[in-house]
């Protein structure tokens, strides 16, 4: 899904969906990249998409850890 979401925003720009694009898991990431790549990002989005980003982190731990069961290592 990641990578689809990377593609999405990377081949169709940030301007059309932008609000449902840094929703998506890896949306707000792939923005920041094409808005450094570019140097069309204004200073102010990096805070809240840089937010965005460590929130999906975030969940995808918790998840990982609540679903995945490990076992110890002997």
């Amino acid at each position: 899904m990641m990578i689809g979401v990377a593609g999405w925003v990377g081949l169709t720009g940030t301007t059309d969906f932008a609000e449902v694009e840094r929703l998506l898991p890896g949306g707000a990431a792939t923005e920041v990249v094409v808005g450094a790549w570019d140097g069309g990002m204004p200073l102010t989005d990096s805070p809240q998409l840089l937010l965005q980003s460590v929130g999906w982190v975030v969940v995808a731990v918790v998840l990982a850890a609540r679903f995945f069961r490990w076992e110890p290592r002997r």
